[in-house]
């Protein structure tokens, strides 16, 4: 079995998307660590990699870069709910 290091903003079930080619994964990933499957990853732990369910999708992500993150933290810009009713008129 492989392994990988999970990157900022991953979850699990990003993970089982980009290594193993689909979310569905994300039960067996979590079993082969000894997860649930709704543990939270934190960017740089390893995981080791079950066997991968669609090589079509695995060699796409890999193939353009994609990284998939979804686990979005901080906090996020734009207008706060105070700040429209503040500053814009609603007719």
């Amino acid at each position: 079995m492989a392994n990988v290091t999970v990157k900022p903003g991953q979850t699990l079930v990003d993970v089982a998307v980009q290594h193993l080619g689909a979310e569905s994964g994300v039960a067996a990933l979590a079993q082969a660590n000894g997860l649930d499957m709704t543990a939270e990853v934190v960017a740089g732990q390893v995981l080791t990699l079950p066997e991968v369910e669609n090589k079509r999708v695995v060699k796409v992500y890999k193939e353009r870069g994609y990284v998939p993150a979804t686990n979005i933290s901080g906090e996020l810009e734009g207008i706060e709910f105070w700040g429209i009713e503040y500053d814009f008129v609603v007719s």
